[in-house]
């Protein structure tokens, strides 16, 4: 079974929310990808440390474990 997160973002699109879902196993989408995003203060919001070739990025108050290379979603909390 897969978990699927869905948010409506600040961004308008056409008068409409775009709606995002993020799914483990899937790939972050790329328009959260930038240094923005990037939590480095990970132990300030009690999250554990990213093991290698990982890191936290915190997208509309929901923090996700992402890989380096493909940005594979692995940890969403």
């Amino acid at each position: 079974p897969s978990v699927r997160i869905e948010y409506y973002p600040d961004t308008q699109y056409q008068g409409s929310y775009r709606r995002e879902s993020f799914v483990i196993g899937n790939e972050l989408p790329g328009e959260f990808r930038s240094e923005r995003y990037v939590v480095r203060d990970w132990d300030y919001y009690s999250l554990r440390e990213p093991p290698r070739g990982r890191h936290w990025v915190m997208v509309d108050g929901r923090y996700l474990l992402v890989t380096d290379d493909n940005f594979t979603i692995e940890i969403i909390r």
